[in-house]
């Protein structure tokens, strides 16, 4: 059929399909065309009067009725409860950062909300010992333990939440492996004989004194003045470190002269751990970080171990309990998620307090001897969600609408007895397997 006769028919049909007064047959039905504007557009109804509003919106997130944890509020009869951080705490977390799991979990929520550990109440506990308790008579150094996934780095945070709202001095370390995995720059110092960290030392300097009340402190030890600056030592033409000199005049110092950053850190944290005016929490997260060859490469391009390294060595002398906090307390903890941050040592040691014996690796017999003495510092066991914990951590999830359906009892037991109890574990089944 040519062209000119299909439309000739095209055209009888529309004129049969037409009544009276010139209206179709589907114009009296109450069918009314649409001009298209859009000449790309399909036809068809309109999206918008198929979707469900209540499905597309969803009210805010209320967290009015969540009480803030304070220090009040830390007791075992609390313990399975959920609470959302106060403001000074989270000021801290901005100011220090959190790793990066605990900021994962807190992105969907206006206001980070968390629950009460039974290992919690136990740090606080501590904390609250070591600052009513005689300097000579306390002990200065604890460590968190339990399986990769149980909630260490939460329960450090908890502490750290109580030592900022009862005004202690904090300085909270989220995450050695970033100081000791090559991400900062460093110079080698030819006098103390180890490389320094010139901007990380100033930005934990600058860190320390933005977040904490330092007024009223001052120097009590004299020190030299030095450091390295492209490479070429510089010593300071100004007096030394004296006494009598404002701690934050001292800090300021290293903040306004990076160079000399790393010899003001050192002389800062002597000066804290020796005061007994307030308490002070060193928490050091990713602590078995400092037990292992770092990422940084020295001028043969061989790794360079951690303990050469100014911040990673101040660190482990406080971790090792070579420094004491005269009056208040070192925390360690270890991350389990980054698999590169595996150490033989700190496994060993803080687990089990045996060392295997043999080869290793290069420089095993250093790193062994540098973790034994951890082996005998008090542990806090982080233990594995009970049930009034686990509640607390779903209804944590389903007051923020980070669940995809309604939560029963039986999904709850059944994510609750697949996960064994284990924090992290429970989190993610009980988050996704509802969605999918």
């Amino acid at each position: 059929m040519s062209i000119y006769l299909l439309t000739q028919v095209c055209r009888s049909c529309l004129r049969r399909g037409a009544g009276v007064g010139g209206m179709s047959r589907f114009s009296r039905l109450g069918y009314k065309p649409v001009i298209q504007s859009n000449s790309y557009a399909t036809g068809g109804p309109d999206p918008g009067r198929l979707v469900n509003p209540e499905y597309i919106s969803k009210s805010s997130i209320d967290l009015s009725s969540v009480p803030e944890l304070e220090p009040s509020q830390m007791l075992s009869s609390r313990v399975g409860e959920l609470f959302r951080f106060s403001t000074r705490a989270l000021k801290a977390f901005e100011k220090f950062e959190v790793p990066h799991s605990v900021r994962s979990d807190w992105k969907p929520t206006p206001v980070p909300t968390t629950t009460l550990r039974k290992a919690s109440v136990e740090l606080v506990s501590k904390l609250e010992r070591a600052s009513e308790e005689e300097p000579s008579s306390q002990k200065c150094l604890l460590a968190l333990n339990g399986a990769a996934g149980s909630g260490k780095s939460t329960v450090l945070l908890h502490g750290v939440s109580y030592a900022v709202q009862k005004r202690w001095i904090v300085l909270y370390i989220p995450d050695v492996q970033p100081l000791v995995g090559g991400r900062y720059g460093y110079e080698y110092c030819s006098k103390s004989q180890i490389f320094h960290q010139n901007s990380l030392s100033s930005t934990i300097l600058s860190r320390l004194l933005s977040l904490n009340d330092l007024s009223g402190l001052i120097v009590k030890n004299s020190k030299e003045l030095f450091g390295t600056r492209d490479e070429q030592f510089v010593e300071a033409q100004d007096p030394p470190i004296s006494t009598g000199l404002p701690l934050t005049s001292l800090i300021q110092m290293g903040i306004q002269n990076p160079h000399f950053g790393p010899v003001v850190l050192d002389a800062v944290l002597e000066e804290l751990s020796q005061q007994t005016v307030r308490p002070v929490l060193l928490a050091i997260d990713g602590a078995q970080n400092l037990f292992k060859t770092s990422g940084y490469l020295d001028g043969s391009f061989r790794p360079i171990d951690s303990f050469a390294l100014n911040v990673p060595r101040l660190l482990v002398s406080f971790a090792r309990g070579t420094r004491k906090m005269s009056k208040g307390l070192t925390v360690l903890s270890a991350s389990s998620l980054d698999t590169t941050s595996k150490s033989v040592a700190w496994e060993s040691v803080i687990k089990g307090g045996k060392l295997p014996s043999g080869y290793i690796w290069p420089g095993w017999g250093a790193y062994g001897e540098l973790a034994k003495p951890i082996s005998d510092i008090p542990k806090i066991e982080v233990e594995n969600l009970e049930l009034r914990e686990a509640a607390g951590v779903a209804r944590g999830l389903e007051i923020t609408k980070q669940l995809f359906g309604p939560l029963s009892d039986r999904i709850f037991a059944r994510h609750f007895v697949s996960s064994g109890g284990n924090a992290r574990e429970f989190r993610r089944e009980i988050k996704h397997q509802l969605a999918f």
